[in-house]
């Protein structure tokens, strides 16, 4: 079994990098390994597993991050036709807020989410512990034609 330089098997380092993405240690966290291991780690593996690892980190959190923002936008959109609407006919500003059911929509999909987040860094961490790989098309082109060399 390869191991890395710290004394751990490469599988486990890999999956390392996952599991860190999946209890929300960030992508500063998974940036730093993965700068340690292209600079340190001669395995090849390790580093297309590092550089795969950061991507899916960065994807899957920007992604969570944009739609928190969209649901925010189409809230504070509500809050004002309604405002607008309530001053147009003279009404009360206590009637029922549409930006409410819209927050509720934004809370629940990001929670669905986050824990499609975790299974998917989970997935990935045991596949990678076992130092077999997920293909993932787009990614692994990336990989193909920027970073490493097969």
């Amino acid at each position: 079994m390869e191991k890395s330089k710290l004394g751990i098997s490469i599988g486990l380092f890999g999956a390392l990098l996952y599991f860190v993405g999946a209890v929300g240690g960030g992508i500063w966290v998974v940036a730093i390994a993965m700068g340690y291991i292209l600079v340190f780690e001669s395995s090849e593996w390790l580093k297309r597993t590092a550089i795969k690892a950061l991507i899916i980190t960065i994807f899957l959190s920007v992604s969570i991050v944009l739609i928190q923002y969209l649901f925010s936008f189409a809230s504070y959109g509500f809050n004002a036709l309604q405002n607008l609407n309530n001053i147009i006919k003279g009404e009360n500003y206590g009637a029922y807020n549409v930006s409410n059911l819209v927050n509720f929509f934004q809370y629940s999909l990001t929670q669905i989410l986050n824990i499609i987040q975790i299974l998917i860094h989970i997935i990935f961490g045991f596949a990678a512990y076992k130092q077999k790989d997920i293909k993932i098309k787009v990614i692994d082109n990336i990989l193909d034609k920027h970073f490493i060399n097969n």
